[in-house]
């Protein structure tokens, strides 16, 4: 559901473009890529967390890229449209992210119903880096506003862009393998406790399972424990990463075969680990 601010959002866009067609807003559109060599390809991998997703290397700026449109008042506001034709869904990795004070992004499908933001300065990261949860289709956009007296420069960079070409997590109910497990919902709140811990984890075009867990002193700091396979090759101790952490993904009902996408939460730091050994 949009919030109130996000609709006034794209309603004082839509006033804006006045007749103005949506043509005239940039579209940049990825290659084609092979689902049938790529799922091949994870057929033959015995190891590593689950292939979802195929990774686009780009430079994409947003303010030498979108297409800016000013209001009377001086505010702008900034509109770019990202597409990769066939994607189940798409997210996208900024590795050079900083909003100003008083500015805000939206990031949002064709469909408008999977929205994230409004993005602002908290969100804001010290390594400048940032990422989201995948939202479903082909075609996204993102629409910054800068108000007209906002004295610092935004960065808003892309450096990396997700197809997913595997329905992870059914938006169209159309791939059974996400199915591999038996419905926990079914065991009339046996596993209750245990259910509230599982993570469903998306680290960027793979997928892991993890989940949440205690310390001794029981208060209540959100540690996330995964296995070794899942992360070896993409942090390091201390560092931040953009991993997406989806929780209350089981399905609703013991005859349901869909999980649920609505909670989750993109960021976190590799507090410690082991090895293969240790923690497999």
């Amino acid at each position: 559901m949009k919030t109130l601010h996000t609709l006034l959002l794209t309603l004082s866009f839509c006033i804006m473009l006045g007749n103005t067609s949506l043509d005239d807003i940039n579209t940049i559109s990825m290659n084609p890529i092979n689902i049938k060599a790529l799922i091949e390809e994870d057929a033959s991998t015995t190891s590593g967390p689950f292939r979802y997703a195929h990774s686009f290397d780009v430079d994409i700026n947003l303010f030498n890229d979108g297409t800016v449109y000013t209001l009377d008042n001086g505010d702008q506001i900034w509109t770019l449209q990202i597409q990769s034709s066939n994607a189940v869904g798409l997210k996208l990795y900024f590795n050079d992210f900083y909003l100003p004070y008083g500015s805000e992004l939206l990031i949002y499908n064709e469909e408008e119903d999977m929205i994230v933001g409004p993005i602002t300065y908290v969100d804001n990261h010290e390594d400048q880096e940032f990422s989201h949860r995948l939202l479903k289709g082909d075609m996204i956009t993102l629409q910054y506003y800068q108000p007209s007296n906002s004295n610092e420069q935004a960065l808003i960079n892309i450096s990396t862009i997700y197809h997913a070409y595997r329905d992870i997590l059914g938006f169209y109910e159309t791939d059974s393998e996400r199915n591999c497990g038996v419905n926990v919902a079914c065991d009339d709140g046996t596993f209750e406790d245990q259910i509230n811990s599982v993570i469903f984890l998306d680290m960027g075009g793979y997928i892991c399972s993890a989940a949440l867990i205690n310390n001794t002193s029981f208060d209540l700091t959100p540690y996330v424990l995964t296995a070794w396979h899942c992360v070896e090759e993409d942090t390091s101790l201390g560092s931040h990463n953009n991993f997406t952490f989806y929780f209350r993904h089981q399905s609703s009902s013991c005859t349901g075969s869909g999980g649920n996408y609505g909670y989750s939460r993109t960021g976190s730091y590799t507090r410690a680990w082991d090895d293969l050994n240790g923690s497999d």
